[in-house]
Order: C-alpha cells, then sequence, then structure tokens
C-alpha cells in the first residue's frame, strides 16, 4: 500500500473503476472542471460501496476471497453489505 499520507490514484484503480480525469482540488466547489464533488461522508460511503462490488465482481460473489483481497474482517464486509444493500448473488458466477 502507499507510505504517505494520501493513496494514489494508480493504487485505487485496481479496486475500483477510474475515469481517466483530472482530479478536483483539495476544498473544491460542488462543481469543478466538470466533476461533481461531495461531501467527505456521502463521498466515502461512495467509495465504499463501489469498492465493494468491485470485490465481488473480482471474486465471483465469495465473501472471504473478498475480504481477503481487501484485508478486511469478513464481518466487516457483511454489515458493509447490509448497509449498502448489496447482495452477493449478484456477483456470483
Amino acid at each position: 500500500m502507499e507510505s504517505g499520507d494520501f493513496i494514489e490514484r494508480s493504487t485505487l484503480v485496481q479496486f475500483i473503476d477510474v475515469e481517466n480525469r483530472p482530479l478536483p482540488d483539495s476544498g473544491a466547489p460542488s462543481s469543478r472542471n466538470g466533476i461533481e464533488t461531495l461531501p467527505f461522508n456521502a463521498a466515502l460511503e461512495q467509495f465504499e460501496a463501489d469498492l465493494l462490488r468491485t470485490l465481488l465482481k473480482k471474486s465471483g460473489g465469495n465473501i472471504e476471497a473478498a475480504a481477503r483481497e481487501a484485508g478486511m474482517n469478513m464481518a466487516t464486509i457483511y454489515r458493509k453489505l447490509k448497509k449498502y444493500g448489496i447482495t452477493r448473488s449478484d456477483y456470483q458466477g
């Protein structure tokens, strides 16, 4: 993983689909360079849900494999799936 305080885009792309466009500046207004920004909590929730979907897609719906890939506890994965209304059956082969 990263050694600094920030996760680099190159690290994130292996977990989520990231469009190749400029990132908003820190403290950006609600829209900048055509990119909508979200309040921190909403952005974090969106990231978590996208990450879960990507992990499930990659693992074919296997929760244990998704948890291992993310370095998370399986109970945490299950809790977050429930929170975001994501079902693993949508990702099973």
